[in-house]
C-alpha cells in the first residue's frame, strides 16, 4: 500500500531519533500534517468503516427515529497531534544491517449524532489512540502480528494463572469470610477495577514474556514486554456467567412467610430459618447452572481459541474478553514500541475444583453464593429502607413496605403500569435519579443486577396477557391501587432478582377483578 509522506527519508527527517539522545532534524508543519492524515485515512480505511456504520444503521427502520439526516457518524479525522519516533539500533546479535524500526501515533476523532429520548439533537466525540509501526524487521513485524492476534488463545490455552483465575487470584477474596466477594466480579465497576488491579503486576508481565514474547519473537530474540501503567481501555465485554433461574414461590410453600420476611422486611443472617429459606432456592438450581456455564464456556472456548482442556470442568462462573492499553515491545535500551490493545480472555472460579454433580450443592463455591445472596438482600433493604407493614389486619397486606424517605423521593409520582415496565424502571432504580442509588446498592451488595417489578399473573405465578394496572401515590400512604382491572383469575404479585435468586412471589392476595382493592395501600410507605 503506497503511502504519501510515511517513508524512511520524512521519518529520519521529522520524527524523534531515539539514538541520538531524542533529537528532531526538522519540526512537522501543516503540509505534513496534511500528508500524515491521507496516510492514516489510508491505513485505517476510515471512508469505508464509516459508509458501513452508517448502512447499518440505514438498513433497518428501528433507527429511523434517532438518528440525524439519515446517518450515525458525521465526521471521522485524525487530530493533528501527530508524533514519530525511530531507531536504528538493533539490540540482536549479530544485528541486521540497514536496520530501520520507527512508529507514528496519532488520536482518531469519532464524531456521532441522535436524537435523546426528548427528540433533542445529540452531538458526542470518540478519540482513539492509533499507533503505526513501520520495521525493515521481519522478526518484530510478524512477532507484533502474533501479539495481537494470540495473546488471549496463548494464555487460555497455556492455562496461564493469568487467564484462568480463582477467588485466590484476587486481594481480600482469599479469607473464607470474605470469599464470597469474589463474585462483585460479576459487577462491570467491580470487574473492571479488580481486573485493572490484576493485570498491573510485574507478574502477569513476566508471563506475557514466558508465554507470548518467546513464542512470538522466539527464545534467543531480545524483544521482550515492558509495561506502564496499564488501563482497560474498556468494560470487559463478550461476557459469559452462571444464569440464575426463575422459582415461583407459591403460598403453599410451608416457608414463604419466612422467606417473604428475610427479603421484604429484614434478614437476620444469625436466623437460621430464614438463612435456610433463602438457601435452598439457591441450592435448588446449581446442579443445573454452574455445569450449563460450563457447557458454554467449553463450547466458546473450542470455538474461538482452540482450548480443549480440563479447566472448563472447574467451579467456574464467569468469562469475558478485555482489552488493556499501556503495553510495549522493548527494541532496545532507548526505544520501546507502544502496542495497540492487547486482547486478553480471562475465566474466573471459585477455587479452581471440579466438583461431581451429586456434591455440588454442599461445595464451597455454592456455600459462597449463599452469603453473596444475603449480602444481596441486605444491600437492598439498606438502600430500599424495608420493614413490616403497619397496615391494619383487616386490611389487604401490602406487597412490601418501607420508611427511606430518600428513596421516595426518586420514584414515579404516577404511573400507568401497562406491561408494567416504568413502573419496573422506578421500583429497581433505574431512572436518572436513581442511579447513584442502584450502583450503590449493587457494589454494597456486590451484584450485578437488581431487579423489582410488580406482575400480574395467574394464581400459579405464570404470566400472560397482562390486564390494567392503574398505580399513584400519595406522600402519606404509598403507592395506591386507584384503579383496577376487570380480569377474573389474576393477581398483582411481585418480582425480586439479583445474582442468584429470581423469585416470582405469588401472594395472590391483589386480585385483579376485587373493586374493593380500590384505594388501598399496594406499596406502602411507613
Amino acid at each position: 500500500m503506497p503511502l504519501n509522506f510515511l517513508n524512511k527519508n520524512n521519518i529520519s527527517k521529522y520524527g524523534v531519533n531515539a539514538d541520538n539522545n531524542d533529537t528532531q532534524e526538522s519540526e512537522l508543519e501543516t503540509e505534513q500534517i496534511a500528508e500524515l492524515k491521507v496516510d492514516f485515512h489510508k491505513i485505517t480505511k476510515t471512508n469505508t468503516l464509516v459508509n458501513a456504520l452508517n448502512a447499518i444503521v440505514r438498513s433497518t427502520d428501528k433507527y429511523q427515529l434517532i438518528i440525524q439526516d439519515n446517518k450515525l457518524v458525521s465526521d471521522v479525522d485524525y487530530l493533528p497531534d501527530f508524533s514519530i519516533r525511530f531507531t536504528r539500533t538493533d539490540s540482536d546479535t549479530p544485528p541486521q544491517p540497514d536496520y530501520f524500526t520507527a512508529y507514528t501515533i496519532d488520536n482518531l476523532q469519532v464524531d456521532y449524532q441522535y436524537f435523546d429520548a426528548n427528540g433533542l439533537p445529540v452531538k458526542q466525540t470518540i478519540n482513539r489512540e492509533f499507533n503505526y509501526i513501520q520495521t525493515s524487521d521481519v522478526n518484530l513485524e510478524l512477532g507484533l502480528g502474533k501479539i495481537h492476534d494470540k495473546t488471549a488463545e496463548e494464555l487460555i490455552t497455556q492455562e496461564s494463572e493469568y487467564a484462568w483465575l480463582t477467588k485466590n487470584s484476587f486481594a481480600n477474596y482469599e479469607n473464607a469470610e470474605t470469599s464470597s466477594g469474589v463474585f462483585g466480579l460479576l459487577n462491570p465497576t467491580l470487574n473492571a477495577s479488580r481486573l485493572t488491579e490484576l493485570y498491573n503486576t510485574s507478574g502477569f508481565v513476566d508471563d506475557l514474556n514466558e508465554r507470548v514474547a518467546k513464542k512470538a519473537f522466539g527464545a534467543q530474540t531480545g524483544l521482550r514486554f515492558k509495561a506502564g501503567k496499564i488501563e482497560l481501555t474498556a468494560d470487559p465485554a463478550e461476557t459469559i456467567s452462571v444464569e440464575n433461574k426463575n422459582d415461583i414461590v407459591e403460598k403453599s410453600y410451608e416457608s414463604f412467610e419466612t422467606l417473604r420476611a428475610a427479603v421484604f422486611e429484614n434478614l437476620d443472617t444469625e436466623n437460621a430459618e430464614q438463612v435456610a429459606s433463602i438457601t435452598e432456592f439457591v441450592v435448588k438450581n446449581t446442579p443445573q447452572t454452574l455445569p450449563e456455564f460450563n457447557v458454554k464456556l467449553t463450547d466458546k472456548l473450542q470455538t474461538t481459541l482452540g482450548y480443549t482442556g480440563t479447566k472448563v470442568n472447574e467451579d467456574n462462573f464467569t468469562s469475558g474478553l478485555v482489552g488493556l492499553s499501556g503495553f510495549e515491545i522493548q527494541v532496545n535500551e532507548n526505544f520501546s514500541i507502544k502496542l495497540n490493545d492487547l486482547i486478553v480472555r480471562y475465566v474466573v472460579a471459585f477455587n479452581g475444583e471440579v466438583n461431581a454433580p451429586e456434591t455440588i450443592q454442599d461445595s464451597p463455591i455454592v456455600k459462597a453464593m449463599v452469603e453473596n445472596t444475603c449480602q444481596g438482600i441486605k444491600a437492598f433493604q439498606t438502600a430500599w429502607g424495608t420493614t413490616k407493614s403497619s397496615v391494619k389486619e383487616t386490611e389487604p397486606k401490602p406487597l412490601f413496605a418501607f420508611k427511606d424517605e430518600g428513596i421516595w423521593q426518586t420514584l414515579l409520582p404516577d404511573v400507568y403500569m401497562g406491561t408494567g415496565h416504568q413502573f419496573k424502571t422506578s421500583l429497581s432504580l433505574m431512572e436518572g435519579r436513581q442511579i447513584a442509588l442502584r450502583q450503590m446498592l449493587l457494589i454494597q451488595g456486590k451484584q450485578t443486577g437488581f431487579n423489582l417489578e410488580v406482575l400480574t399473573t395467574k394464581a400459579d405465578g405464570t404470566e400472560g396477557t397482562i390486564p390494567r394496572l392503574w398505580l399513584a401515590y400519595y406522600n402519606a400512604k404509598g403507592y395506591v391501587l386507584l384503579e383496577n382491572s376487570n380480569h377474573e383469575g389474576w393477581f398483582h404479585n411481585l418480582r425480586f432478582e439479583i445474582n442468584f435468586l429470581n423469585l416470582l412471589f405469588a401472594m395472590n392476595e391483589w386480585p385483579s377483578n376485587d373493586a374493593s382493592l380500590k384505594d388501598q395501600v399496594l406499596i406502602q410507605k411507613t
